[in-house]
């Protein structure tokens, strides 16, 4: 294996057959695009999910801003954030008034061209991933937290955090950086509020790992209905590798299809950092080299 452009994160690779393919970042030529480009648009995710029977939250493409008042009024509790993004970026979680729908309709429309505002499901966040068609590991991501210790602000701890060493800015850590706007952005004026000691206190809405959330092993968590609905949508869309986030209700237990992400970050399921171990990785490329392995076959344990 060669880096082609290691900014740009294209490697190239030879297989078994003596085959040489690109791969940009963790996708390769055994991606449909087709199925890419629709994966990369929550509407167009959530037209499939419905064909396929898959749990979706309410959700309502928005035109206005009054759009997504007028879903507010409906669901009381809601998610705004860009069709056409990823990371996290463009998310305003937890809303509940006009204004705070105002400002993330807003916020949204700076990460992309068009709104969707979405019913806020209250439970645990998932990442499966998928490879060759079949779950093969999964983690909890929790929202970027502090921890209080009696007398400094959480814009403070905030700080604190970020200079610990622990962060690091992009992919260059485990764990990024917290972004002080999006802290803001999520507590307000909250943000000078001093927690007590030892209580923890989330700082931003989304859970990704690039907004500073954490990751924690799941794959023992994950049922039978999330990983066969998981595999359903990732073998239609014809994704070799797929990262899909779905949300399971506190309170119901039922599990909702959120996106799915057709680049996924690997490296959170094999990491002595977040005590994550599996053999998704190796079984990936294992899968990559083989020629005979395709989406038309998706992966099955000899074992």
């Amino acid at each position: 294996m060669s880096i082609v452009d290691a900014e740009s994160s294209i490697l190239e690779y030879t297989d078994n057959a003596g085959d040489s393919h690109l791969l940009f970042s963790s996708t390769s030529h055994k991606s449909s695009s087709a199925g890419g480009i629709i994966g990369s648009n929550k509407l167009r995710t959530k037209i499939v999910a419905k064909r396929l029977e898959i749990n979706v939250p309410s959700d309502r493409t928005c035109d206005t801003v009054d759009d997504a008042i007028n879903f507010l009024s409906t669901h009381k509790t809601i998610v705004i954030k860009p069709l056409d993004n990823s990371g996290g970026n463009g998310v305003s979680t937890h809303l509940q008034g006009n204004e705070s729908v105002r400002d993330a309709y807003d916020y949204a429309l700076g990460f992309g061209s068009r709104v969707l505002a979405q019913q806020h499901i209250d439970g645990e966040d998932f990442r499966l991933l998928i490879v060759g068609g079949t779950f093969r590991s999964a983690v909890v991501r929790r929202p970027a937290s502090v921890v209080g210790d009696g007398y400094s602000t959480i814009a403070q701890l905030i700080e604190v955090e970020n200079s610990s060493g622990k962060r690091a800015a992009g992919s260059m850590s485990s764990l990024s950086l917290i972004n002080n706007y999006s802290a803001y952005r999520y507590l307000g004026e909250g943000i000078n509020d001093i927690p007590a000691k030892g209580v923890a206190q989330a700082v931003v809405g989304p859970a990704n790992l690039s907004l500073g959330g954490t990751a924690h092993e799941a794959t023992h968590l994950v049922n039978a209905a999330m990983k066969q609905d998981a595999e359903k949508i990732v073998r239609k869309l014809g994704l070799g590798i797929c990262g899909v986030d779905l949300m399971r209700s506190r309170s119901s237990g039922m599990h909702f299809l959120i996106e799915v992400n057709g680049t996924p970050g690997i490296n959170m399921h094999n990491d002595p950092f977040w005590h994550t171990s599996t053999d998704a990785i190796e079984l990936y490329v294992t899968w990559l080299l083989d020629p005979d392995q395709t989406m038309n076959r998706p992966w099955q344990d000899t074992d």
